[in-house]
């Protein structure tokens, strides 16, 4: 299932703000981008690969997993992050961003 990504709000989009990052993956909940990131085709895919990733291990798995990876190899060396990077690369196609 693709997931549409949604305009982040309120607390989600502060949270974004101040963290620097530009989307969010947060399933059940969905994935929420800042307003003005919303047609940045690579970020949208990155954030999907996300969501397909807590698809394929379910929630709670996924969830705990990101957590230890980022915990164990940081933000950027996270698997999941490199497996979202490669997919965006991969699945971009013609985007003007």
């Amino acid at each position: 299932m693709t997931v549409t990504p949604r305009p982040a709000r309120h607390v989600v989009r502060f949270f974004l703000e101040t963290t620097g990052y530009s989307g969010i993956c947060l399933p059940p909940f969905g994935i929420f981008i800042l307003p003005d990131r919303l047609m940045q085709r690579s970020l949208v895919l990155h954030e999907q690969c996300h969501w397909h990733q807590a698809e394929r291990m379910g929630l709670l798995r996924w969830a705990i997993t990101y957590l230890w990876y980022n915990l164990r190899y940081g933000y950027y060396d996270n698997p999941f992050e490199i497996e979202a990077r490669e997919f965006a690369r991969n699945h971009y196609r013609g985007s003007s961003d």
